[in-house]
């Protein structure tokens, strides 16, 4: 299909693209009078296309009305997106106050605590916020539903990263969920009020997916077979232990744990097969197409109207429609109208990782699945189907594959064995465990497909374990700028142009695209090889002494023991990415001592020093402060002049404000890696 063409016959792909466009305006430039321009742009532009609409020129500015339609979404975008942002800029109450807090997600159970997405309502009257509250564990907290309003006592604290470099933005990730702040709040804290429920969909939802997990457990489907059967039918993943996360996720199977496009497929699919004999007239057709419809969106109501399902529904009650109404050039256009209804309804999902790894698989399959099914022609029936289901499986990888890396540095090696395996299995698992919740009141039916579904989920899950343990299941570490994410697609989509067209201009391009990235990767390996640098990590679970020491390629990190598994951990990120040599690690006593990296020296302040009157202080560069005991720096004025002090995690609250003043004072610079996270220090 010819650009132009496609543009015309989808018009939704160029109004979410300006809706998205204006998202970015709105992230690069947040001055009000942008989105004012926008829209005053495009007031403008219909003026004129209405001046020329009865001249001899409308032809040559028909252009008009398009670019009216693309400034004005893209200032609708704008404004969204901005309005968006206010509901978390606002200010979270510092001191310890009550507040109303109404459960909005289904609570779950952490090993020593009880974790609700929750709307608090300060009783000050101060403008209502989303949070995190940690309730201490107990029968109360673990009794606790959708919807319950608690009245709690607790002091707020804003989300905030520990500032380690590459790290995972988890302050940003809550953000674009809405959520700002995160308390734990002790037994005794917290009571929950009788106050009647409100009407809520998501409520219901939640009910109805309570009985029919109830009924999983009746039927004696426990442990790892619990958890994966009721994510993959329910979208129920809270069961979902981190050692089935990590094996269907390296297998390269991750997708059909999380109720999708797929699931919604699986389904529409079985439907239109067993209402095949409705597609005879018009009439049936049109009722086969509502029965259709109203299953999925049921479906989709029990799965709790997970963002990653509705979309699944809104393209696929498009495609229900457009038979109806005999239109079949509705496919495109169905993936940009949910993609346009998700954002309007929520601007950041655009920025969520499964809204993006979603679309681009069902438009990479879209794209690429019929180019890859006819390079080779298959007279068997088995094989074709066995190929085909490759093809599919290739083109999805091809679209996602440079989002994955770009967020989780990993690339499942086996995805194609996995996926020819895992995705047919799960159409078994779905349908096994349709039919044992339609027919669980019949014991002798259900206790045989009880067997079979729990016989054929274990064997997805030993065969995810299987190939998590082969050899290069996963290639780890790779680091990935979001240039070279755009080079990827380029290069892609125009060696896919070459294959169609066979013009050799499409190859240059991809030379050109990979001489870009050769020459930009040299450049920063050059310079990686020319710099020092000096970090210090932020790491609130085990206060202690770090410091990681890097000379072009060679790093060396000295930690206490206590922490030396932590650092490596917490380290590990930034030697990927800067692609170093593995470190040495050097092991160090919680004692005060001396060093120097490059041609800096610090002095580690780990314990109270006694008085000492030295004849003048010692000049060094960083005073490292990681005693709890020191309240003062005047002492240590007497010691040291140091250019700046480096305050330890562990330095905080009235301690911290104090030394901060003390410094302000005497004119020194400080670091509070509490406050501010790691320090790095290049050259």
């Amino acid at each position: 299909m010819h650009f132009t063409t496609f543009l015309h016959q989808v018009p939704f792909f160029r109004i979410t693209l300006a809706l998205i466009l204006g998202f970015i305006l709105s992230l690069l430039l947040p001055f009000w009078w942008i989105g004012l321009l926008l829209f005053g742009s495009a007031f403008l532009s219909f003026i004129f296309s209405l001046f020329l609409r009865d001249t001899t020129r409308t032809f040559h500015y028909r252009w008009l009305s398009g670019l009216t339609i693309i400034l004005l979404f893209c200032g609708l975008g704008f404004y969204l997106l901005q309005a968006k942002d206010k509901n978390i800029s606002i200010e979270v109450p510092e001191r310890e106050q009550s507040f109303l807090a109404i459960i909005k997600e289904t609570p779950r159970e952490k090993p020593k605590s009880v974790m609700l997405v929750t709307k608090l309502y300060p009783n000050d009257g101060a403008h209502p916020f989303d949070a995190i509250l940690y309730l201490q564990k107990n029968s109360e907290a673990s009794a606790l539903l959708l919807e319950d309003q608690l009245l709690v006592h607790a002091k707020m604290q804003r989300v905030r990263n520990n500032g380690n470099p590459y790290e995972f933005d988890y302050k940003n990730y809550l953000q674009r969920k809405g959520i700002i702040a995160t308390a734990y709040i002790k037994s005794g804290y917290w009571e929950k009020m009788s106050a009647e429920k409100p009407f809520s969909i998501k409520y219901q939802a939640a009910e109805v997916r309570n009985i029919l997990l109830n009924i999983y457990r009746e039927h004696k489907i426990t442990n790892n077979e619990f958890a994966v059967i009721a994510a993959l039918t329910l979208g129920y993943t809270d069961e979902l232990s981190q050692e089935i996360k990590q094996s269907f996720s390296i297998s390269g199977g991750s997708h059909v744990l999380s109720v999708s496009g797929l699931h919604v497929g699986i389904i529409y699919l079985a439907l239109g097969f067993f209402l095949r004999f409705m597609d005879r007239k018009k009439s049936t057709l049109i009722i086969k197409q509502i029965i259709i419809l109203i299953s999925l969106w049921y479906y989709t109501f029990i799965c709790g109207l997970a963002p990653s399902i509705v979309r699944s529904a809104i393209m696929i009650s498009l495609i229900c429609i457009s038979d109806i109404v005999n239109r079949k050039s509705v496919t495109y256009n169905a993936v940009f109208f949910s993609a346009f209804c998700m954002l309007i309804y929520n601007p950041y999902y655009v920025f969520d990782v499964g809204f993006q790894l979603s679309y681009m698989a069902v438009l990479s399959i879209l794209f690429f699945q019929k180019m890859l099914y006819d390079l080779i022609t298959v007279n068997n029936k088995v094989l074709d189907w066995l190929w085909s289901l490759t093809c599919v499986s290739i083109a999805a990888q091809i679209g996602t594959a440079p989002i994955s890396l770009y967020y989780f540095h990993q690339f499942p090696s086996y995805f194609l064995l996995t996926n020819i395996v895992i995705i047919p299995a799960t159409s078994i698992i779905l349908y096994l465990a349709m039919a044992l919740l339609a027919f669980s009141s019949f014991d002798f039916i259900s206790s045989i497909l009880t067997n079979i579904l729990i016989f054929s989920t274990n064997a997805v899950n030993s065969f995810t374990s299987y190939i998590e343990h082969l050899s290069h299941s996963s290639v780890q570490g790779i680091y990935i700028e979001l240039w070279q994410v755009m080079c990827l697609f380029i290069f892609v989509i125009f060696i896919y142009k070459f294959i169609n067209s066979k013009k050799s201009k499409y190859i240059l391009v991809c030379l050109s695209t990979c001489i870009l990235w050769l020459g930009l990767d040299i450049t920063n390996e050059y310079k990686q090889l020319q710099k020092s640098s000096l970090i210090i990590y932020s790491n609130n679970r085990k206060v202690g002494f770090n410091l990681h020491y890097i000379s072009g390629k060679e790093n060396i990190i000295f930690t206490e023991a206590k922490n030396a598994e932590t650092i490596i951990k917490t380290a590990t990120p930034y030697i990927q990415k800067n692609d170093l040599n593995k470190p040495l690690v050097n092991i160090i006593e919680s004692t005060n001592h001396f060093g120097q990296a490059f041609d800096k020296t610090y002095f580690v302040l780990q314990t109270p020093i006694k008085q000492v009157k030295p004849s003048k202080p010692i000049s060094i560069d960083y005073l490292l402060v990681y005693s709890d005991k020191v309240y003062s720096l005047k002492q240590m004025r007497l010691l040291f002049n140091p250019k700046l002090v480096i305050l330890g995690e562990n330095i905080k609250g009235k301690k911290l404000a104090k030394i901060k003043e003390e410094c302000n004072n005497m004119g020194v610079n400080y670091h509070s890696i509490n406050e501010n996270g790691a320090f790095i220090c290049e050259q």
